[in-house]
């Protein structure tokens, strides 16, 4: 019996042991977030194919370096930014139950959005012609007037030129948990 339970401990060790980072987060927040993540990145928005692909989809590392959130912090998490200060994002956060922490997830997002906005209106200053400075400035607002909405224990933050058709995709993905 101690040999058998010995074999059994041994074996969980080099099964848990094997799986890769990535692995170790599909199994904490399931195959749904890459499901969405897979059909928002197919999405057309503003006759452009794919709109959110080639964003930045953050990992634990990636939630902790850019928006100061512990994954202790949340239940769940699917956030795809860009690289450089572009009008397009989505942040899907389920913030684990308390005000406060909920609150503090709240305040991080929240300045990390007015951050990439003050940033895209500073940028006005440097167009070399009245047209491109038209661009940034519509690109800054697109931001300010980003969709949040809070969805069954999910925080939600979208920056698209059609915000209701991401959020009903995102809705969608959240129904099937």
């Amino acid at each position: 019996m101690k040999k058998v339970l010995t074999l059994c401990a041994v074996l969980l060790l080099l099964t848990a042991c094997g799986k890769t980072d990535i692995e170790k987060l599909e199994n904490k927040y399931g195959e749904n977030n890459e499901v969405i993540k897979e059909e928002l990145e197919k999405i057309t928005l503003a006759d452009v194919d794919n709109y959110f692909s080639g964003l930045f989809k953050y990992d634990e590392n990636g939630m902790e370096t850019n928006l100061g959130l512990s994954t202790k912090e949340l239940e769940n998490f699917v956030v795809a930014m860009p690289f450089v200060n572009q009008p397009k994002f989505y942040m899907i956060l389920k913030p684990k139950a308390d005000k406060e922490l909920k609150a503090r997830v709240i305040r991080q997002v929240e300045q990390k959005i007015d951050t990439m906005e003050n940033q895209i209106r500073m940028t006005s200053d440097t167009a070399t012609d009245e047209e491109a400075k038209k661009q940034i400035i519509a690109d800054a607002d697109l931001i300010k007037n980003h969709l949040k909405e809070e969805y069954k224990g999910y925080l939600i933050y979208i920056c698209s030129p059609d915000n209701e058709k991401v959020l009903e995709t995102i809705k969608k993905y959240i129904d099937k948990e």
